[in-house]
């Protein structure tokens, strides 16, 4: 004798059908792995109070002049001025929101030497913009870079590390 089963089906909804609820959250970043960083051609870059705050590829090739973040951008160009051995330097920031302090430090170096210029300042709109004249005893190339150690507090609390944009001129 045999038995006839009978199985009813029921049918599910798929997870990609309009009566399916999706629920979704934010994903923020809780730090960074400086060795596996490294490993795939990255560098960290500190606020300046050491935390990690970013992860920017490594480039090794030429320069980076602006660096974007999430409180804003830093730049840094030297742009030959048409007399020898002089180039004209462009540095600073425009942050999102009004700052309160701000600290920056530019270093340079080329054949011949190396220097540093230093600015400090308390409130501003959020953004700042130095410029200067750069001279080499010689022909050769100037490197120059924004610390990464430089900052600026927003009005909010938010500390804003440059980034460390950069850039290489022959003069």
């Amino acid at each position: 004798m045999a038995l006839l089963a009978i199985v009813p089906t029921v049918a599910m909804a798929s997870p990609a059908s309009a009566s399916a609820v999706r629920l979704t959250t934010e994903m923020h970043v809780i730090g960074f792995d400086a060795s596996v960083a490294t490993t795939h051609g990255y560098q960290l870059i500190f606020d300046a109070r050491g935390k990690a705050v970013a992860s920017v590829p490594r480039t090794g090739v030429g320069p980076r002049n602006v660096i974007e973040g999430s409180c804003g951008e830093s730049y840094l160009w030297i742009t030959p001025t048409g007399q020898p051995l002089v180039g004209q330097v462009a540095t600073g920031f425009s942050v999102v929101d009004a700052t309160v302090e701000w600290d920056w430090r530019a270093y340079f170096s080329d054949p011949y030497g190396s220097s540093t210029q230093h600015w400090t300042g308390g409130a501003s709109s959020g953004e700042v913009d130095r410029y200067f004249a750069y001279g080499e005893g010689g022909h050769g190339t100037v490197h120059g870079q924004v610390a990464t150690t430089s900052f600026a507090i927003l009005a909010d609390g938010r500390i804003c590390s440059s980034g460390g944009p950069s850039d290489d001129q022959y003069l």
